[in-house]
């Protein structure tokens, strides 16, 4: 049952990024059952007349759950007491079934004496006896009485799902504290049992405090270790080395990365406790803080300082690096950036002694080692372990509805996920380039001398020229290219903090084409590129991909100032702030570490709509699907948040409707303009039909004079080449143009009043090679219509010589034609296209 629904591949991928940047931020690997609101409420009508081979069929994990797995499994490890090997394998049996969702996670907890059997077992506390277990575990006769890192994994994943259930376990089960404090504790040669177990059982002990940590709990117990934390960052000083590749040292790079983790972890609680006793003080927030304070955290920095600039000083001069020495320089970079941001944020201590260690680390520290070789061959990397470079499917590709995957593996090559393979330098590019993005926040005359070796060296250039140019960034649905999409973010963020930026345009088209690559819990990043380089003043006025003409002053400052409509369109506010909390580690406010998906991206493929389709909806609440917000997404993630209560005339996040409509058009004309290939990648179909929101947003909203030269401009660019439209294709959201049609000719018929603009819309569907049941619709069907369109030929979108290309060979419409034309419905002096159109076709059909 183990080998069956637990991914080994992808287990063991997640535990290599723990230690990366934001790696203790873990997926869930939910089915459609629990992802798609429909399918969750249609189960949850008909669950109980479902027999166990259709949940089966539906939601494998799920379905265990049901036949009673839980309490089997607790009996087996209770009473059964079977060999190590089942042992481990019902320990990932229920970590696989708290990876699934929240729910099931709860229903491991609530299992009566399940965990209860599994801290009494396998987590053992370590006293002044040697632990059981000299010999490797799968060596052993028996395990109960072995301390198991798998009992503190499960443990782990468990408490990453939910704050209270992390709560719940350590308030119900004090041993857990008790005996995680003696793994980390143990002396390997005097613990019984092989230094690799220990070493192994220690690391994932700091992991499980780290995650605890991370929702105030087990606090306490961080200021009584202290002293021996301290004591052991001083070992790492004396005894670890960067450039010591035996085995052994493999294991201390590890160790010291997560007594990293731990301390930055413990750092950014403290800090959260501050601010929360701030607002206690003011009666804004009555929560109750956690026990640490500033005071407990304010001795790490010197240590840690000193083994960073060792490590890298030894590092900038190494012909090599391997994964455990760069995973363990990336935690020393993410501890110093989060501990120097927060100390400037306190304000308690002499800013000026403050901005001089911040050089000095700089100088001393930093500076060196951007500058050397060893850093050049970590850049010269990047085009190799890129995920979104590569011509790799994701591993996802395979799995059945019923039993997700994250993908590490990709089934036609075999391999993991290029970011993750041995050698990659996201881990310490990523933490590097953070470091180096706050010291410059903190002392901005530090920013050019840390980020031009970096951003205008060549293989940064190269990297980021192949993003721009890439026909299509790939896997970045895949939880794991997470980690590159969120390096190449803290690369374009420091470009855009620069004076004097290397290639601004080529920033801004990456910046576009990198948001919707970022995934759900990236909703404070995804706003930071939006601000930041998105809508970057200095980086709009690039020309881009195209030469063209510069934008205006009045509409650039337009532009920048579209950046808060489109962030409050395109993210949940709610959402947004828990992404923040989960990245600044504000233990207290951080309700779950774990999302509630595996990878799917925030954004939907053609975003820049938005607030079109908002107002659309807005005008539309029982639109239906005519308007859909998500190309080429899937699942909720894709779609946009739920639109405020408002009246349909009534403003929309603080903007008149006119303005937000203008906004929107005049970003698209740049994106049009000047990132062609960019808006490219979505059918000329799917843009025809998101512009003809604006003129179902609203009675007379397409009639404002700037939405209308807005409007026209857009379709312009969309009908460049009208052979390139089909509105026979799919268009996602859109059941069938037809529909859309439909309401298009409603509209005219209603509010229009004769706009040439619009009846040139309207035009546009009766070209020839476009299905003739469109026409049908307007010739036959719609004779109010056909005598308001007045729009003359100079004024179509579609040269008019298009239209008169073929010949008309559906009887009814050519009957239709004749039958306008006799009655005077369409005349020559009224209906000067749609005349010349139908004398045209007729002629020649007769």
């Amino acid at each position: 049952m183990e080998a069956l629904l637990d991914c080994r591949p992808d287990e063991v991928c997640l535990d290599r990024t723990l230690g990366w940047s934001r790696g203790l931020e873990q997926p869930s690997l939910p089915t459609t059952l629990d992802t798609e609101p429909d399918t969750a409420q249609r189960y949850r009508s008909e669950e109980a007349g479902l027999k166990d081979d259709a949940v089966t069929r539906l939601d494998a994990v799920r379905a265990l759950v049901r036949v009673d797995a839980l309490p089997r499994v607790r009996y087996l490890l209770e009473v059964a007491r079977p060999p190590p090997s089942a042992v481990v394998s019902a320990l990932r049996l229920l970590t696989r079934c708290c990876r699934h969702s929240l729910q099931l996670a709860a229903e491991v907890a609530s299992c009566p004496r399940l965990l209860d059997t599994v801290v009494t077992a396998f987590l053992p506390v370590c006293g002044t006896a040697p632990l059981e277990g000299s010999e490797p575990v799968e060596r052993l006769s028996t395990v109960y009485g072995v301390p198991l890192h798998h009992a503190l994994k499960l443990l782990r994943v468990l408490s990453s799902q939910s704050g209270q259930l992390a709560g719940r376990l350590v308030r119900l089960r004090p041993r857990v504290m008790e005996a995680l404090l003696s793994y980390v504790a143990i002396n390997p040669g005097e613990s019984g049992m092989p230094t690799q177990e220990v070493l192994t059982l220690a690391i994932e002990s700091y992991r499980l405090w780290a995650v605890l940590l991370s929702y105030n709990l087990a606090d306490t117990n961080f200021i009584e270790f202290f002293p021996l934390l301290v004591r052991q960052l001083h070992f790492c000083l004396a005894s670890v080395s960067v450039n010591d590749h035996q085995e052994s040292q493999r294991f201390n790079h590890d160790l010291a990365t997560w007594i990293l983790v731990l301390c930055r972890t413990a750092v950014c609680a403290a800090f959260s406790n501050h601010q929360t006793e701030l607002l206690n003080k003011t009666g804004v927030d009555l929560t109750s803080p956690g026990a640490l304070r500033w005071g407990h955290v304010a001795g790490l920095l010197d240590p840690v300082e000193q083994c960073t600039r060792k490590w890298l000083t030894e590092a900038a001069r190494a012909d090599s690096l391997t994964d455990n020495a760069v995973q363990m320089l990336g935690a020393c970079c993410q501890f110093l950036a989060a501990f120097h941001e927060r100390w400037a944020r306190l304000g308690l201590d002499d800013t000026a002694a403050r901005i001089g260690r911040l050089q000095t680390l700089a100088d001393v520290t930093l500076a060196p080692f951007v500058t050397s070789q060893a850093c050049l061959r970590q850049l010269e990397k990047l085009r190799e372990f890129s995920s979104l470079l590569s011509d790799e499917s994701s591993g996802r590709s395979r799995d059945p509805a019923s039993l997700p995957s994250l993908g590490a593996v990709s089934w036609e090559t075999g391999q993991v996920a290029p970011v993750l393979r041995a050698g990659s330098p996201v881990p310490l590019l990523t933490a590097l380039l953070q470091l180096i993005r706050a010291v410059g926040r903190l002392h901005p005359g530090l920013t050019d001398k840390l980020c031009l070796p970096l951003v205008s060296s060549a293989p940064v250039s190269s990297y980021l020229s192949s993003l721009a140019g890439s026909g299509r960034l790939s896997l970045s649905g895949d939880w794991f290219t997470r980690h590159e999409v969120h390096l190449v973010t803290e690369l374009l963020l420091l470009q855009a903090a620069l004076t004097g930026s290397p290639n601004p345009s080529r920033c801004h088209t990456v910046g576009l084409r990198l948001l919707p690559c970022l995934q759900t819990g990236d909703e404070h990043l995804c706003a930071e590129l939006m601000r930041h380089v998105v809508f970057n003043r200095a980086l709009l006025m690039e020309p881009g991909d195209r030469p063209v003409p510069a934008v205006s002053e009045s509409t650039l400052a337009q532009l920048v100032s579209s950046y808060s409509l489109y962030e409050r369109c395109l993210l949940r506010p709610a959402a947004a702030a828990a992404s923040r909390d989960r990245a600044d580690s504000l233990a207290g406010r951080v309700a779950a570490l774990a999302t509630r998906d595996s990878g799917a991206t925030l954004l939907p493929a053609d975003w820049w709509y938005a607030p079109l389709v908002r107002l659309y909806e807005r005008n539309n609440p029982q639109g239906g699907e005519e308007a859909p917000p998500a190309a080429g997404s899937s699942g909720p993630s894709g779609t946009l948040p739920p639109p405020p209560p408002e009246d349909p005339r009534a403003e929309l996040y603080g903007v008149e409707p006119a303005r937000v409509a203008d906004r929107c058009l005049q970003l698209l004309a740049v994106l049009f303009s000047r990132h062609r290939r960019l808006v490219d990648a979505l059918s000329v179909t799917a843009h025809f039909a998101r512009v003809c929101c604006v003129f179902l947003a609203g009675d007379d909203l397409f009639l404002d004079p700037a939405v209308q030269r807005g409007l026209r401009q857009v379709l312009q660019h969309v009908l460049e080449d009208p052979d390139q439209l089909d509105l026979t294709a799919d268009v996602p959201g859109l059941a069938s143009f037809g529909d859309l049609y439909t309401q298009l000719l409603d509209q005219f018929e209603g509010v229009s009043y004769g706009d040439a603009l619009f009846g040139a819309v309207i035009l546009v569907p009766l070209l020839p090679r476009q299905p003739a049941e469109l026409r049908r619709a307007l010739w036959i069907e719609r004779p109010l219509a056909l005598r308001a369109i007045t729009t003359r030929p100079e004024q179509m979108l579609i040269p008019l010589e298009l239209y008169l290309s073929s010949v008309e060979t559906d009887a009814a419409v050519l009957k239709a034609y004749r039958t306008a034309l006799q009655r005077g419905t369409v005349t020559a002096a009224r209906n000067p296209a749609l005349h010349r159109i139908a004398t045209a076709l007729v002629g020649p059909a007769a």
